[in-house]
């Protein structure tokens, strides 16, 4: 069985994954939707080298390497095998900006708050 994949939406019905995505540079975009397309058909384990669970947070975090930019998309799984995007941007350092993290964490609260 395939995984399910969701973007965040805000109560004013805006996707900001989406539009992040929709803004970067057309081999870009592709690339991040090739893997998703991946999770979508392999999920977590199978794609493990790629993916990481963020110590302390209920978050986790896909790598994608493009032209010397990494970017990162947060997620979190959910039932019926369903996994929810909440945050993408890049960066060309190795470590993870907090206001990254809470970007994608207030996010998420929202998310399951509805």
């Amino acid at each position: 069985m395939e995984w399910k994949l969701e973007f965040y939406v805000t109560e004013k019905g805006d996707s900001p994954v989406e539009e992040s995505i929709g803004r970067l540079s057309k081999k870009a975009g592709a690339k991040i939707l090739r893997w998703l397309d991946l999770l979508e058909k392999f999920g977590l384990s199978d794609l493990r080298d790629y993916i990481k669970k963020l110590e302390g947070y209920e978050l986790f975090e896909l790598k994608i390497l493009h032209a010397a930019n990494y970017y990162r998309l947060f997620f979190s799984p959910y039932e019926d095998k369903r996994l929810v995007f909440f945050h993408l941007f890049s960066k060309k350092s190795k470590k993870t900006p907090r206001r990254e993290i809470e970007t994608a964490m207030r996010r998420k609260r929202d998310y399951e708050a509805r």
